[in-house]
């Protein structure tokens, strides 16, 4: 079963666009630090990888386009 918050972003999209983005490369905070500082971390522990996303309602120390 899918979570909503994936759902909502692969809605419109061909299934064999799917497979490119699957739902394990996918992780949804209500409320985290830097989804940028998460991702990084993730990266160089080997935990995450190409197409990897974390996305977030809210971020309490993103530093965002405007530094």
């Amino acid at each position: 079963m899918s979570s909503p918050e994936y759902r909502s972003i692969v809605r419109d999209w061909p299934e064999c666009d799917r497979g490119v983005f699957p739902e394990s490369a996918f992780q949804y905070f209500e409320t985290t630090s830097s989804t940028s500082t998460i991702l990084r971390e993730r990266l160089q522990g080997g935990e995450a990888g190409h197409f990897s996303v974390i996305a977030a309602d809210h971020q309490t120390a993103g530093r965002g386009r405007r530094g």
